[in-house]
């Protein structure tokens, strides 16, 4: 999977996402892939509290009939000593929000709207490059743990277990397809692009710069 994220100067936070799917059997030649656009932003901000609304899988493209994932998260955010924080999060989600296969063959139309919480401990290690931060999330289907890690000021790299109530069953395949509960090991890499400023441009000629305001 490959995500792209933007924020506009009004607080919109945009994201592009480009997935890949496995096979599902092994007499299964065809891989599924699928794009989605997604859009959130933050409509409530007081001390330390927080309301953010979203809509995603915008242009979601599937095999089968499928809802919008539509989701509405709050946030609670406290400092700890020694430079620990932390955040907590409880939130309503539908479509693949609330339930994803992660078989573009299952509609997700009778998903329900499912709740879900998260919890993110901000630690001191790596301080100067935003901190290593640890990550705890119950998304109605399953518990799932994951860690942040700074390598530097752009570069983060993301590693979470999906599933965790069933790290037994780890191994487990129904006749050759991947169960939509099974646990799941999550690698990732996350660049940070620098925001490119403007340079205005400089004149020594006097009254130049003021022409083109009449």
């Amino acid at each position: 999977a490959t995500y792209f994220k933007g924020i506009t100067t009004e607080g919109y936070n945009f994201g592009l996402t480009y997935n890949t799917a496995p096979r599902y059997s092994e007499d299964t030649n065809q891989e599924l892939s699928f794009l989605s656009f997604h859009v959130h932003k933050q409509i409530f901000k007081r001390n330390n509290i927080g309301v953010n609304v979203g809509i995603h899988d915008i242009l979601y493209s599937a095999d089968q009939p499928h809802r919008v994932s539509l989701f509405s998260l709050f946030s609670y955010q406290q400092t700890l000593q020694n430079n620990y924080d932390i955040e907590t999060t409880f939130g309503f989600g539908s479509g693949y929000i609330s339930f994803d296969s992660h078989d573009t063959r299952d509609n997700n139309l009778s998903s329900k709207n499912e709740f879900f919480l998260g919890c993110k401990l901000g630690t001191p290690i790596l301080q100067k490059y935003g901190g290593l931060k640890l990550l705890m999330e119950y998304d109605g289907w399953g518990l799932n743990f994951g860690t942040s890690i700074p390598l530097n000021y752009a570069w983060t790299l993301n590693i979470a277990l999906t599933h965790f109530e069933k790290i037994q069953n780890f191994d487990d395949l129904d006749g050759g397809f991947i169960l939509p509960d099974a646990p799941a090991l999550a690698v990732g890499f996350q660049m940070n692009i620098p925001k490119l400023k403007y340079q205005k441009v400089q004149t020594s000629v006097d009254g130049l710069s003021g022409l083109y305001k009449k």
